[in-house]
């Protein structure tokens, strides 16, 4: 008779749906039944009550068992969190499925020696989610019963033996005790196989030759790495980088068998490779975006063992230079202006509305028949700084430390001298300026000689040096003094 009675006292314990307590903190849910669509992410709110005056700190953990014939492993989640006095409510994430499937939810809350266990509520995903189903939610519902002793001395008895691993919480919150030790083996088994294969494809992508470039790239800019995370299922992996406190950059990939690409992408300006750097179209392109007054922000290094794309924003994306590498050559190099739609959309509002005054005005005036107005003087815009005050400003700026800035101001200052006594007077690249240039004229060379050296500073990366930069100003002033006697 006394065994028939403990049997039935368990299997009432079982039926208990939605509700779990450990002295003074209860755990509950309104439903014993979630039902969510595959694809989505399921959460369940969790009511918490404490009849404590203070908050209570302590550690939940979430587990979701398999069940009715689900293929696949479990899931468990720990963390640590703070339960308030009073009622609460708690979101308990739960994760998605791409498949059908059935878990079983458990929720353990240990805290100062104690464990509240909440079990037997069902979490299903399916391929859609019906009015039944939903029917079926609602009617199901349950009300918060506190929980027998036996569940909170299993909770003591997990403190006495010290504190557990979240493999021993989850087969506390829902397994029988005959399944305990396969459970936490096949766990145990999994959490190991996980981390060596996230080890593997992290050793595996810090000795692939494309992934040491950018990591090089990054530590001769001043990054340190701060952080790896792999994914080995889907071969996805993130290298973190920083330099100081605030300057972030990281590198992203895929790597299976072999890597499939490697991205460095950085908030600020990186080292410019020197096959880029030299190439004279990118040159080009580079004193364009910079002599309009916009500085270089983010770079984006694209790799792969064959192929290398670069990309070189410049003034918060206004503009971008993109270069395409392959077999070791610069095979495409192209500049991108975005366009700015607020300035066009002012302009455009402003003639829309000058065009409406202008027509008024003119109904008005042939009402009137007014006299013909005196033709208005056009306003001549006042003319740009000239070779020699650029050239000053340059000066001013290595004074100032903004020393590839000078050498810039240098180049340009002889661009514009030649561009105004031997060409139109309009805005020339180097080559521009070479080409109007005769070959037998004494002064080519140095001219050629200057626009190199200030070039290789400016996007070569080659360092300031100050003697030079005297030497360029130098022979750039006696230029311009030359060229306006001869025009004279």
């Amino acid at each position: 008779m006394t065994r028939r009675f403990m049997l039935l006292f368990l299997l009432l314990l079982l039926a208990i749906v939605g509700m779990g307590s450990a002295g003074d903190v209860t755990l509950s849910t309104p439903q014993s039944e979630y039902v969510f669509q595959i694809g989505e992410t399921g959460e369940v709110t969790l009511d918490v009550a404490s009849s404590l005056a203070t908050e209570v700190p302590g550690t939940l953990t979430v587990a979701l068992t398999p069940k009715d014939g689900t293929v696949g492993a479990g899931r468990s989640q720990v963390r640590s969190i703070t339960v308030g006095a009073g009622e609460n409510t708690l979101a308990v994430a739960l994760g998605t499925s791409d498949l059908p499937a059935t878990f079983g939810l458990a929720v353990t809350f240990e805290y100062d020696g104690k464990a509240a266990h909440l079990s037997g509520v069902i979490v299903r995903f399916v391929e859609e989610v019906t009015e039944e189903e939903t029917q079926a939610e609602e009617e199901t519902k349950v009300t918060s019963v506190e929980t027998a002793a036996p569940q909170s001395q299993e909770g003591t008895s997990s403190s006495r033996t010290g504190s557990s691993s979240a493999t021993d919480r989850m087969v506390q919150a829902g397994q029988m005790p005959q399944d305990a030790d396969a459970l936490r083996a096949g766990m145990a088994e999994e959490d190991r196989s996980v981390r060596e294969a996230r080890d593997d494809l992290l050793a595996r992508v810090m000795t692939d030759p494309v992934v040491l470039r950018l990591d090089h790239r990054l530590k001769i800019d001043g990054f340190q790495q701060a952080g790896q995370d792999a994914e080995p299922e889907s071969g996805t992996f993130t290298l973190t980088y920083l330099r100081g406190e605030v300057e972030e950059a990281r590198i992203d990939g895929v790597m299976h068998d072999d890597l499939a690409y490697a991205c460095l992408d950085s908030a600020v300006p990186i080292q410019i490779p020197g096959l880029v750097a030299d190439n004279l179209t990118f040159q080009e392109y580079a004193g364009q975006v910079t002599g309009e007054g916009l500085a270089r922000g983010r770079t984006v290094m694209n790799l792969t063992h064959e192929d290398q794309f670069y990309s070189f924003s410049y003034g918060e994306g206004i503009a971008e230079i993109r270069a395409v590498l392959s077999g070791g050559k610069v095979r495409e190099v192209s500049l991108d202006w975005q366009m700015n739609w607020v300035p066009l959309i002012g302009l455009m509002a402003g003639c829309t509305l000058l065009l409406v005054l202008a027509y008024a005005t003119y109904r008005r005036r042939q009402d009137e028949v007014p006299p013909l107005p005196l033709p208005e003087e056009k306003s001549v815009p006042a003319p740009g700084p000239s070779p020699a005050e650029i050239l000053a400003r340059a000066e001013a700026d290595y004074k100032a430390g903004e020393r590839v800035q000078a050498y810039r101001g240098a180049a340009r200052a002889l661009r514009e001298e030649i561009s105004m006594t031997r060409g139109r007077g309009r805005e020339l690249t180097d080559e521009e300026t070479i080409a109007l240039l005769a070959e037998a004229d004494r002064t080519t060379l140095k001219i050629q000689n200057v626009l190199s050296k200030c070039s290789r500073v400016s996007f070569g990366g080659e360092t300031p040096d100050k003697t030079d930069f005297m030497t360029i100003v130098a022979e750039v002033r006696e230029i311009i003094t030359n060229e306006d006697e001869d025009v004279q």
